[in-house]
């Protein structure tokens, strides 16, 4: 019987089995589901606003431990991105470069998750934060942020009920905000072919939050040419090893091959 928020950070665990991430839980006469990796609570007997408070103290309680959060968040990153791959099995243990090290049909998998921001995306995801934390009203989101002396910065939409933030936009800037994004992925590229730790595969996970980029086919077909070309600069040998960069953008997921510059659409 799990009895306090203590006992759920307890659980937590940075190595074990994909397989047994997810285990049941009973508290408070709920019955709810935790991933031990990530220590996020879903619902099985349970409310959404039942799963919405035990994350949320969980959550609090974390922020005693800035690494342990650290760490429990790029945890929620990598099972976003195991999930989206469909990769239910394999021991996963937490590493240092790259971040996460997966084993499984007797193939190493080295993961680095990241997470890349440009313009005033931070400031929404932060606030974002904040208003699920303070619990705040609907009728009062519109005063905070201005409070947060964020009206230059974020956008707010009250549509039916229905709250959307998002950046601000300044449409001289995008080809700025492009340029940012794509260094901000080659760096990582480097860092990979350089400094991490080799393993049979090697991907880069990035969640690209800022505003939609690579709207259309002809754009991620440019980029995929530049990253072949910017694999030849490195003078990188990546024949005795697959090197991939997954990127997220919205509810887009594209797999770029880095060896041969070859991608498809997720």
């Amino acid at each position: 019987m799990v009895n306090s928020i203590e006992d759920i950070i307890e659980l937590h665990k940075n190595y074990g089995n994909i397989e047994d991430a997810i285990i049941k839980i009973h508290i408070d006469e709920k019955i709810l589901s935790l991933n031990i990796f990530s220590l996020k609570v879903t619902p099985i007997e349970a409310t959404k606003e039942d799963v919405e408070i035990w994350n949320d103290r969980i959550a609090q309680e974390l922020k005693k431990d800035k690494e342990l959060e650290k760490e429990v968040r790029e945890f929620a990153t990598v099972f976003e991105f195991l999930n989206k791959m469909k990769v239910r099995s394999g021991v996963i243990r937490k590493n240092e470069c790259p971040d996460f090290v997966i084993t499984r049909n007797e193939t190493s998998i080295g993961i680095e998750v990241t997470k890349i921001y440009v313009g005033y995306d931070w400031m929404v995801e932060k606030i974002a934060a904040e208003i699920k934390e303070y619990r705040l009203e609907k009728e009062d989101i519109e005063g905070y942020i201005e409070y947060r002396k964020a009206g230059d910065k974020v956008e707010f939409y009250n549509e039916n009920g229905a709250i959307t933030l998002s950046p601000k936009l300044f449409p001289l800037m995008n080809e700025e905000y492009q340029v940012k994004i794509k260094n901000k992925l080659y760096e990582k590229i480097r860092k990979q072919i350089d400094e991490y730790e080799k393993f049979d595969v090697n991907i880069i996970y990035a969640d690209i939050t800022s505003p939609e980029y690579f709207d259309d086919i002809t754009d991620i077909d440019a980029f995929s040419k530049e990253v072949v070309y910017y694999m030849h600069h490195l003078d990188a040998n990546t024949n005795f090893a697959d090197y991939r960069l997954v990127i997220k953008i919205n509810s887009k997921w594209i797999e770029l091959n880095l060896n041969d510059g070859t991608y498809k659409l997720i």
